[in-house]
């Protein structure tokens, strides 16, 4: 998660945020710009989930899940996120 995204104009845009997995990376990116921390138990190893891709689970014991989503305008969509992003 150390990307660094810097959009100037609609087509870097298009280029940088072209795919769903890559819509997913930016938001991981500004909800833990410091990288992914559980916040139940604090582990710092995650892995996102193949069946619900938004969706990165605790590597630690606790198995805590948390959405890139959750607590957003996004939250609970069942559109993608590249619609999403696009009509922004």
């Amino acid at each position: 998660m150390a990307k660094q995204y810097k959009i100037y104009s609609l087509i870097s845009f298009q280029h940088k945020l072209a795919t769903e997995q890559a819509c997913i990376e930016y938001l991981a990116l500004l909800r833990w710009p410091e990288g992914y921390r559980c916040s139940k138990c604090g582990c710092q190893e995650s892995y996102q989930l193949r069946v619900r891709p938004r969706v990165f689970m605790c590597s630690a014991v606790c198995n805590h899940q948390e959405s890139v989503t959750a607590g957003t305008i996004l939250h609970r969509t069942k559109l993608p996120l590249l619609m999403w992003f696009w009509a922004a």
